[in-house]
């Protein structure tokens, strides 16, 4: 992978689904709005891993709103991975094979105690920069401040301290990307739907086309930034060569020196020789040999120091030489590094607008789709309100607790007197929904959840199909969901279920269970939780 390119994203789907909406079955708007964010950054590979029950299993198992999952996300970018198989293994595996950012909260600490060895050294040296936690803000996702990969970046190819955009855009993206496609949505809400779809795919090629042209001058950037940085490795070699040619001459012209000093010494005493009375002809004969030897010594230095002199220069030519290459390269760098940012602008602004489009697309067929089903919901709601809650509450129990594989089971007595304690509400989930419906909400305990739902939702599939038949409303629009105490270092959080309930509410359960309904909230709450979940009673 190039340094121009954005790493891979793997996205750990359950845990985006439950971060977004806090129930087990999760929210599919949460990995929908983790896979936007990367692919509005320049993600190109965004994969979505999940365990297939939570998008293709039963009603009571699969992501609240996933329809949009389905229609938000291209096929090609949902990896479902099998029921009885480990999901957590497939993405960590595949991330550290890709080198890729693993979207996640979960601190993977279950996987990192069953490694060892050089398996183990691998996964602790990819973690620490490719795990990025994250939250949702106003329903928006937002990663980790402190995960670096996901501060926004244009593609183009950065290189040691050279700045590719203005540091202010970078700061105000978010917020100026979010007006802008508030701005396109506004503008486009009286638009038809045929002049939308007709829009949209304008847009669409207008998208891919700035994205190619991006790719390819990011391409072009690389090839800049690679010459530039091959000349200037070669001016650095040649400069070697320079120095090394300058010792050189320095040294032989320190020899050239000596040996001049040497001769001048032997001119004399062969001056001497030569200006006694009666000269000594092999002594005179001897310092001839030696000044012509000396001589020969300071001309051969001399030549090789005016060699190293000629060569040290025509380096330095291609020094020069290599060096205007290196700044025509470099010119090129920054040139195609703005073409690139502009390209990534033009791409990133069709972006904005694609998802403008098509956010007034889903909300009007959202709109549609929850008009048409009011009705069916309205319907629903009256058969059902004709029955106290107490009826549907023993409608509940006794559907519950008559099926066959019910009856079955170990402790089946036990299970059945807890399942007297549970409590219900009857609510329209319209609010929190794009599949509203009728929804009878059950409370209880972890332990009778477990019975009530069955593996894989089996067991709270059959009650509600019979419910839906004995109370004659469109199983469509009919939901039985479970409810129960989260669980913390300290124990399970009781309070906190109830605190989500008014105090007229709360009575509605004190009836249900038999117990008084007087008192202030903190009174309620206590009562019912020695009620519904300690089997006490005052």
């Amino acid at each position: 992978m190039s340094e121009d390119t954005p790493r891979p994203v793997i996205i750990d789907g359950a845990n985006a689904a439950r971060m977004y909406l806090d129930h087990r079955r999760g929210d599919a708007y949460g990995p929908i709005g983790a896979y936007k964010f990367c692919k509005m950054n320049g993600h190109e590979y965004v994969k979505i891993y999940i365990k297939s029950y939570r998008v293709k299993g039963d009603q009571e198992g699969v992501m609240f709103n996933v329809e949009e999952f389905i229609e938000e996300i291209p096929e090609s970018d949902i990896v479902l991975i099998p029921v009885d198989l480990d999901d957590d293994s497939f993405f960590i595996r595949d991330a550290i094979e890709k080198n890729a950012i693993l979207i996640t909260n979960d601190l993977l600490r279950d996987h990192q105690r069953s490694l060892s060895g050089r398996e183990l050294s691998r996964f602790d040296k990819w973690i620490q920069g490719s795990r990025c936690g994250f939250t949702f803000v106003d329903g928006d996702f937002s990663p980790d401040p402190k995960f670096a990969d996901f501060q926004y970046q244009p593609p183009a190819v950065d290189d040691e301290g050279e700045e590719t955009r203005d540091e202010k855009k970078m700061t105000n993206f978010k917020a100026l990307r979010l007006e802008l496609r508030n701005s396109i949505m506004e503008e486009l809400a009286p638009v038809s739907m045929d002049d939308l779809q007709s829009r949209l795919t304008d847009e669409e090629h207008q998208e891919s086309r700035h994205r190619e042209d991006r790719d390819e001058m990011n391409l072009a950037v690389r090839e800049a930034l690679d010459l530039r940085n091959e000349l200037n490795a070669e001016v650095k070699k040649k400069i070697a060569d320079v120095s090394a040619f300058k010792r050189m001459r320095d040294k032989h012209n320190s020899i050239v020196k000596e040996e001049k000093q040497n001769r001048i010494g032997l001119d004399r005493r062969l001056k001497d020789a030569r200006n006694q009375t009666k000269p000594d002809k092999s002594k005179v004969r001897e310092l001839e040999k030696s000044q012509a030897k000396a001589h020969a010594r300071v001309e051969k230095e001399a030549t090789k120091a005016q060699a190293a002199q000629e060569s040290m220069e025509e380096e330095s030519l291609v020094v020069d030489d290599l060096r205007a290459k290196a700044n025509d390269a470099h010119q090129d760098l920054t040139s195609n590094k703005r073409a690139a940012d502009d390209f990534h602008q033009s791409h990133t602004h069709s972006m904005t607008v694609i998802y403008a489009i098509n956010g007034i697309i889903k909300n009007r067929k959202r709109e549609e789709k929850r008009l048409a089903s009011r009705v069916h919901i309205d319907a629903a709601m009256a058969k059902i309100s004709r029955h106290s809650t107490a009826d549907l509450r023993r409608m509940l129990i006794d559907t519950i607790t008559s099926q066959e594989e019910w009856k079955i089971l170990l402790h089946s007595e036990t299970l059945t007197k807890d399942i007297e304690r549970i409590l219900i509400k009857l609510q329209d989930s319209s609010a929190w929904t794009s599949s509203p419906a009728v929804q009878i909400q059950l409370i209880t305990a972890h332990n009778t959840a477990r019975y009530i739902i069955g593996r894989r939702g089996a067991n709270i599939k059959r009650t509600r199909e019979r419910m839906a038949a004995e109370l004659d409303v469109d199983l469509n629009y009919f939901q039985i969901s479970v409810l129960t105490p989260k669980k913390s270092k300290h124990g399970l959080r009781y309070e906190e279920l109830f605190n989500d309930f008014t105090v007229e509410e709360l009575k509605g359960f004190a009836t249900q269970l038999g117990l008084k309904k007087g008192g202030n909230k903190g009174v309620l709450i206590e009562r019912l939780i020695r009620g519904a979940f300690l089997q006490s009673v005052d």
